[in-house]
């Protein structure tokens, strides 16, 4: 969780597939709105999603505090890269879990931080896809004899 200076707790997500942490913009000025920002020398952008770029050019340094569900059980201080229109708000990406050696058990949904004394953080797993099964549909009708195999055309809309 991030902590802010009105003691609000927000959730953030981990994703093993972003290799930079990023804050949105308009969150960050809702919780934090007096957050200094560091601009970097050399502008950078970050890609998101297909080719869409985003200026990444403004960094913040924030403490992340790890709860146990009993009260707080560490501290990290970290950077985020600022960008706009995050729908997530907070992605901590590769270059904060990589560093503390985090790694993520999914059955039990508990994140472990070696480098940060052991502790250890329930999370919630999220799967992007859903959980129940997508009907697919061939575009026509076809018989495959038994033991053969052939390619067949298909769709998972109707």
């Amino acid at each position: 969780m991030l902590h802010s200076p009105a003691n609000v707790n927000s959730w953030v997500c981990l994703d093993s597939g972003c290799t930079m942490s990023l804050i949105d913009r308009k969150f960050l000025s809702q919780q934090h709105p007096t957050a200094r920002l560091s601009i970097m020398s050399t502008p950078m952008t970050v890609r998101g999603i297909g080719n869409h770029t985003y200026d990444a050019s403004q960094l913040l340094e924030v403490d992340i505090f790890l709860s146990n569900g009993k009260g707080s059980a560490g501290h990290i201080k970290k950077q985020l890269l600022v960008v706009d229109c995050l729908p997530a708000k907070i992605l901590l990406g590769v270059n904060i879990m990589s560093p503390e050696a985090s790694y993520v058990d999914f059955e039990s949904q508990i994140l472990t931080l070696p480098h940060c004394s052991g502790i250890q953080v329930l999370i919630l797993v999220k799967s992007a896809f859903p959980e129940e099964p997508v009907p697919i549909f061939s575009k026509q009708r076809i018989i495959i004899p038994p033991h053969s195999n052939a390619l067949i055309s298909i769709s998972s809309n109707h």
